[in-house]
């Protein structure tokens, strides 16, 4: 299989190391910046275009898209076009546009796959909680506490933040679309149920050089629970968690930075760490299984409609145009 990555920093990059140690290696790119293609060509030896038509005239098999959100439609309906099964690194899209119909019309006609990188979807601990919430014992959830914090100098510290997709408007940036790992899995755990209301606060509250907001907080009520967001580029270091509790008070939680499960089931508590668990373990299980959809024909975990739940929540949540958002609608 050959495959095309368009956008080569730092997740591209990635996905290019996982698809080697995979043991692909019909692998081509496409980068406008030129020190940067000239270091991923010189790393490994890869063919790298700055035109996407003539990557694409190079008939890959499927398309990585790794650009800012701005550019994941319109490239990816260049790659759809031209046959390719497609990839999108979270989000879907900045926003909601009539090529994202477009897109989903040629997907559905041409029989792609079509998947978005999601890849908390494949966390060890995100799983155990999926896991608990699908067991008799446990009950259903009601209430989820999700938490993302960390200073956005310190996600990429080899590049000037300012100059990161996350931190300009007019590329996609931003904490509520860039956090929207939380909206997504937040969503899964509570199975879709039906989204009565959506209420948020965000804002630019730091001194960082940015003109998105830094920090937001989320609350979505579902028909059978509710569920808190909050999510933040502000503060030092790196804090990650999320806590799920059922009918009957059951409840567990998940601490991303110790990699450690707490559960207390029916007057039982437990404990599980994944101590040798490497984070990057996620991103080469969501490039696994995007290949095994492939190969399978089958429906990725995280694929389009999922994508545009998640998109949906994000726009709500940000609707207003201002710092203060408070909207609803009908799941």
């Amino acid at each position: 299989m050959k495959f095309l990555i368009v956008g080569l920093g730092s997740i591209g990059e990635r996905h290019l190391k996982n698809l080697i140690s995979i043991g692909e290696k019909d692998i081509i790119g496409v980068e406008i910046n030129n020190d940067r293609t000239n270091y991923i060509k010189r790393k490994y030896k890869i063919v790298v275009t700055k035109k996407l038509e003539d990557a694409l005239k190079k008939k890959p098999d499927a398309c990585l898209i790794c650009t800012p959100p701005v550019l994941h439609i319109p490239v990816a309906l260049k790659a759809a076009k031209a046959g390719c099964h497609i990839f999108i690194e979270k989000p879907l899209a900045h926003e909601f546009t009539p090529e994202l119909n477009e897109l989903e019309e040629i997907i559905k006609d041409k029989n792609l796959t079509c998947m978005i990188g999601y890849n908390q979807r494949f966390n060890k601990g995100i799983l155990k909680l999926k896991e608990l919430s699908q067991r008799d014992d446990f009950g259903d959830i009601i209430y989820i506490r999700a938490e993302v914090g960390q200073a956005l100098p310190s996600w990429r510290p080899w590049q000037d933040y300012t100059k990161s997709y996350t931190a300009r408007r007019e590329l996609g940036g931003g904490i509520i679309l860039d956090a929207s790992h939380e909206i997504d899995y937040v969503l899964w755990l509570m199975k879709y149920a039906p989204v009565y209301e959506i209420k948020s606060y965000y804002n630019k509250l730091s001194d960082l050089d940015i003109n998105v907001e830094d920090i937001a907080d989320i609350l979505i009520i579902f028909k059978n629970g509710y569920a808190s967001i909050h999510m933040n580029m502000i503060e030092k270091g790196y804090n990650r968690c999320c806590k799920i509790i059922s009918r009957c008070g059951n409840w567990a939680i998940y601490d991303f930075r110790s990699r450690k499960i707490t559960c207390y089931i029916n007057g039982e508590m437990s404990h599980e760490v994944y101590t040798d668990y490497d984070m990057n373990e996620t991103y080469i299980d969501e490039i696994k299984h995007f290949i095994e959809c492939i190969k399978n024909k089958e429906m990725p975990l995280t694929n389009l409609d999922t994508a545009k739940k998640t998109l949906e929540v994000c726009m709500i949540a940000k609707r207003g145009g201002g710092k203060h958002g408070n909207s609803s609608y009908s799941g």
